[in-house]
């Protein structure tokens, strides 16, 4: 295990995200920013596996991985949405 899938691993494991953040379940539908009262529209799965692997895709179609198990790159996406925000 890297040590990027390490922290993630950990991090999985508290619950928590840096900044605070929790996890929540990915089959929730949250409103994105400048959603608030519009009907949210159909989204696409952004996990996926190959072998073992598990990667998720972001809007751009770029695709982030491998990570050792689905709850990491669920941690990853949600780390890597937070920070695009800034």
């Amino acid at each position: 295990m890297n040590l990027k899938n390490y922290q993630l691993a950990q991090e999985v494991q508290s619950g928590q995200l840096p900044g605070g953040s929790v996890m929540t379940n990915q089959s929730e539908t949250i409103p994105r920013k400048g959603e608030q009262g519009i009907p949210v529209t159909f989204r696409t799965n952004r996990f996926f596996s190959i072998g073992a692997d598990w990667y998720f895709s972001t809007r751009e179609g770029i695709d982030q991985g491998p990570y050792q198990s689905k709850e990491l790159a669920q941690a990853a996406i949600e780390k890597f949405i937070r920070e695009i925000a800034l």
